[in-house]
């Protein structure tokens, strides 16, 4: 799977129009900062699929009834129509997120 390098900044960002066209959403860090962006979205009637993070201890909890999965199973998410997955990264470091996703 390639990953293209993406920079969201939900104050700045202005179309939704892609998000809202995705068949999976992802929000990557299950923190404040990713639980910030999520209530942002959720108010514009953009719904995720899941978060992801690098802490096991994270794995399997919940927020809000969303579920914490690992970055391994990130592969596993398949998408019938062939329309974009998107990542939406709440990292300091986005590349690492790249990164890493590459090498798995």
């Amino acid at each position: 799977m390639h990953y293209e390098k993406i920079n969201w900044d939900l104050d700045v960002c202005k179309n939704f129009d892609l998000l809202k066209d995705s068949d999976k959403i992802i929000i990557y860090g299950a923190a404040k900062k990713g639980e910030e962006v999520f209530h942002k979205l959720k108010d514009i009637g953009i719904y995720i699929d899941c978060f992801c993070d690098i802490d096991v201890n994270k794995w399997g909890k919940y927020i809000e009834s969303i579920e914490i999965i690992s970055p391994f199973e990130i592969t596993n998410i398949r998408n019938e129509k062939d329309i974009p997955i998107y990542i939406i990264a709440c990292i300091e470091r986005g590349e690492e997120l790249i990164v890493m996703l590459e090498s798995i």
